[in-house]
């Protein structure tokens, strides 16, 4: 396929320019200049059976350079250049430019191979500069409609980006809205039942203080089957009033709950005092004698208060 053929080019195209790095730069033209100097030489002294001698010996031995004239000569090893740093540095195509025709196929190989982007580069040492330097870099030509385009679309992101910005605030501030007025509602509600609550008790406080006026007989004179009763509140309110011995236990809380009424309309909060005394259960007890007064319906005497005598109000816990 024409993969497996460009990999195998590729790949015949490093080996080429691996091995040529190991040669020595302009090879023949050393071996040609050693060689004339050493036939004149020979030519000069006569001697023209050193001449294939010294031919023989100068392919086979470094390159003398003589470093001045006359007796100061000196002998050194020049530098030596490889092959392919020298194409690295001459990539001319025109191969006027170039020593030999084998200089300028070289040069044009390793051109064509760093045009293709100079693959596994990076993996040959000797090749890795190619693939950092030789790379070839792409040139965008912005012409003044792309420009403006290309600011038509980053002002258009950017109104974009500051709508969704603003819907966002939006929705976070309409959240923040919805939430305070489901709190405010809420709390209205609550307050709402909370007065509803207090005012269906007041309510019914109110219609039980009515009862009790109305159930109310006027208090009796003095005299036979008559006592006198001295009622004691926990809130301190102290109360006396004649009752009948035949009466009914009921006509003494009604008498509690008339006066204690009309106390609580004189307070700081009439309301509060009252919801206190609707709230409040009670029972009229006696130490001397011992007694309880639970039973309503039953008549005073009956309920063993046949004397005059002090009754104290003692608050009861609901049941429930």
């Amino acid at each position: 396929s024409m993969q497996t053929k460009a990999v195998l080019f590729v790949v015949c195209l490093l080996c080429l320019i691996v091995w040529s790095s190991q040669l020595p730069s302009q090879l023949p033209s050393r071996v040609a200049g050693t060689a004339h100097c050493c036939l004149r030489s020979a030519v000069v002294r006569g001697d023209s059976a050193d001449v294939g001698y010294s031919l023989r010996k100068s392919q086979h031995s470094p390159l003398r350079i003589r470093g001045g004239a006359g007796d100061g000569e000196s002998e050194g090893e020049p530098k030596k250049v490889s092959l392919l740093d020298e194409l690295k540095t001459n990539l001319s195509w025109n191969p006027a430019d170039h020593p030999s025709g084998v200089h300028w196929a070289l040069c044009v190989i390793l051109n064509l191979y760093v045009a293709i982007g100079a693959p596994l580069a990076s993996y040959i040492p000797v090749l890795k500069d190619l693939a950092l330097s030789r790379k070839p870099k792409k040139e965008i030509l912005v012409t003044k409609a792309d420009l403006e385009k290309i600011q038509r679309e980053a002002l258009r992101k950017e109104q974009d980006e500051e709508f969704e910005k603003s819907l966002l605030e939006d929705k976070v501030k309409a959240k923040a809205e919805k939430k305070q007025q489901e709190l405010e509602e809420a709390a209205d509600k609550a307050a709402q039942e909370e007065a509803d609550a207090k005012s269906s008790v007041l309510d019914g406080y109110r219609a039980r203080v009515e009862e009790a006026k109305s159930k109310l007989t006027p208090e009796p004179d003095a005299g036979p089957g008559v006592v006198v009763l001295r009622l004691r509140c926990p809130d301190g309110l102290q109360l006396t009033r004649r009752f009948r011995t035949d009466g009914e236990v009921a006509g003494i809380y009604h008498y509690l709950d008339v006066e204690r009424c009309s106390k609580a309309e004189t307070a700081a909060d009439p309301d509060e005092a009252k919801m206190a005394l609707a709230n409040e259960e009670y029972s009229l007890v006696s130490t001397r004698p011992k007694l309880s007064l639970d039973d309503k319906t039953a008549t005073i005497a009956s309920a063993g208060v046949t004397t005059s005598c002090a009754l104290m109000v003692k608050p009861v816990a609901r049941e429930g």
